[in-house]
């Protein structure tokens, strides 16, 4: 939301910005009422256009590409978390709504009241109403507020009626209402109140000008104008003479805009739309599918980067790898375009050509704290632990993973003022295999010549499972128990990894976050490695390694 009230801001600075510059001045007054408008509206639309930008295939780059225009970074909480700042902005936000909103509705029912409550005359689908209260004539859609006693005895010169029915005829209070209405929900915003003043300043342009065109000479219009407008109290949603924009209207009166410039500056706005659309427009970026997908059937030519392109990429990289890793910023743009043209480059082009800049290096990942309610958590379970006897403590496995977790999350504060840890019992050992299967061996007995004894001799037969002998049954055969399951082999750390990095884990190393074919490479190099793994009440399984051992629980 935010990023929108800004984006939505800039868009109207500048369309304004370009309007007081190229537009005011000039007698343009048809063109620029449209543009005021059109402007108002563009600007609070561009902010939510979304434009899908495809991305070539980048080989390995894509992965990082694509995480670098699209990824987010979580932010890390201070201290003004505690004081719940949306909450505030967004209740003073709603107090200017309402404010806004009481101001809107007064005004109208101001209009509304003048209007039932004073006498009316219509003349030429223009009704005009004559009040008692000392305003300026002021017109609001086809109704033309006229003080009573002047008008009776013809105070009001014809120029300042004609110019009044000129509002109401080109309906200018469809334009007021339209701004007051935006108004509402962007108080905020001092270019809306800019704008507004420019739409109205541009209806005296416009009515100025068609009683011009009518025969009444200029000289005798502007000194009419000047001597019955006046600094009192305007209407908010009526059309009135002010003094403050005479000078303003004076010179557009006098200025002779040719209609080569008109369309030299109505072009003028095209390329500004434009630059707006692609700078504060928000844009998706898709990995297109990689050329690894086309089958022996349909082989793809590889596509060799220009010399312009690689000297483009040269520039680039040059510049960012002259830069230290720790400070390196890589623009996202920036890294879009170079992984982009490394791709197109054949490995004679990229052995010659900059090395590609790695982007930041990675953050360092904040000790988590635990929340108070995980700690409230920590405490109903350890309480009921510690109450339980140790000789009949009845443990449930998720439970014990659960306050190991929250355990290892409690500062050395947090620890101090909560349950201690309860004293579980070792878990028993697992069960022996049962012995499940019996077979019967016929052997042949060998006679011992000095003992004089019976020994059985298991025959050589093709690879089985080991078998225990247990008793003679005849002089021919022997009992044989066997073990149809052996245990298998536990896994190595390598295999655990790569299982773990399979299940999209989290890899950490001295409390820095690697990638899952980092801890392999550390876990070959290293000595004396120690490794944990953590995934109750995680959404990803958390794979830690550490130089030194890790302190799970402290009492």
């Amino acid at each position: 939301m935010l990023d929108y009230l800004l984006n939505s801001g800039a868009c109207l600075a500048l369309f304004f910005l370009f309007y007081k510059l190229l537009l005011e001045r000039q007698h343009m007054n048809v063109f620029k009422r449209y543009y005021l408008l059109g402007a108002l509206l563009v600007s609070l639309g561009i902010p939510l256009l979304t434009f899908t930008i495809y991305l070539e295939p980048a080989s390995q780059l894509a992965p990082v590409l694509l995480e670098s225009a699209n990824g987010t970074v979580e932010p890390v909480p201070t201290d003004l978390d505690t004081l719940n700042l949306p909450l505030i902005l967004w209740s003073i936000y709603g107090v200017g709504v309402a404010l806004f909103s009481f101001r809107f509705v007064k005004n109208l029912l101001q209009l509304r009241r003048r209007i039932k409550h004073n006498p009316k005359q219509k003349v030429n689908r223009i009704t005009q109403v004559l009040h008692t209260e000392p305003l300026v004539p002021h017109t609001f859609f086809n109704y033309v507020f006229l003080n009573r006693e002047k008008f009776e005895t013809r105070q009001i010169p014809r120029e300042v009626m004609m110019h009044e029915e000129i509002h109401a005829r080109q309906k200018h209070s469809l334009d007021i209402l339209c701004i007051e209405l935006v108004q509402l929900l962007f108080w905020f915003n001092p270019f809306i109140y800019l704008l507004k003043r420019a739409i109205k300043l541009n209806h005296e342009f416009l009515a100025d000008s068609e009683v011009v065109q009518k025969g009444i000479e200029p000289a005798v219009y502007q000194k009419t104008i000047l001597s019955f407008s006046s600094n009192t109290y305007q209407p908010v949603l009526a059309n009135a003479i002010n003094y403050s924009s005479i000078k303003k209207r004076f010179t557009v009166m006098k200025t002779k805009t040719s209609k080569r410039a008109i369309w030299i500056r109505s072009f003028l706005t095209l390329p500004l739309l434009a630059l707006l659309l692609s700078s504060f427009s928000q844009k998706n970026y898709v990995q297109e599918p990689s050329a690894a997908i086309a089958t022996h059937n349909h082989p793809i030519q590889e596509e060799k980067a220009s010399t312009q392109v690689v000297a483009e990429y040269n520039s680039l990289a040059k510049a960012y790898n002259v830069v230290p890793l720790d400070p390196r910023k890589v623009r996202s743009e920036d890294l879009l375009r170079m992984g982009h043209i490394y791709a197109l480059m054949t490995p004679v082009q990229r052995k010659t050509a900059e090395p590609l800049p790695t982007h930041v290096a990675p953050p360092v990942v904040p000790q988590e704290k635990a929340t108070p309610a995980m700690v409230a958590e920590y405490n109903a379970l350890a309480k009921k632990y510690n109450a339980m006897p140790k000789e009949h403590m009845r443990i449930l496995g998720s439970e014990v993973e659960r306050m190991r977790y929250i355990y290892d999350l409690m500062t050395a504060a947090q620890r101090q003022d909560a349950e201690p840890f309860p004293e579980l019992p070792e878990p028993p050992p697992p069960p022996a295999p049962p012995l499940v299967d019996e077979v019967v061996v016929e052997v042949a007995p060998v006679i011992s010549p000095s003992a004089q004894e019976v020994v059985y001799v298991r025959p050589t037969l093709a690879p089985e499972p080991e078998v225990n002998v247990v008793a003679p049954i005849s002089p021919k055969s022997v009992r044989v128990l066997v073990d149809p399951s052996p245990p298998a082999p536990a896994k190595s750390p390598k295999d655990f990894i790569e299982e773990m990095a399979e299940k999209n884990a989290e890899f950490y190393h001295n409390g820095k976050k690697i990638s899952a074919s980092k801890a392999l490479k550390i876990y070959r190099e290293a000595k004396g490695l120690h490794l944990r793994a953590r995934h109750t009440g995680l959404k990803r399984p958390i794979v830690e390694l550490s130089s030194e051992p890790f302190d799970i629980i402290e009492d």
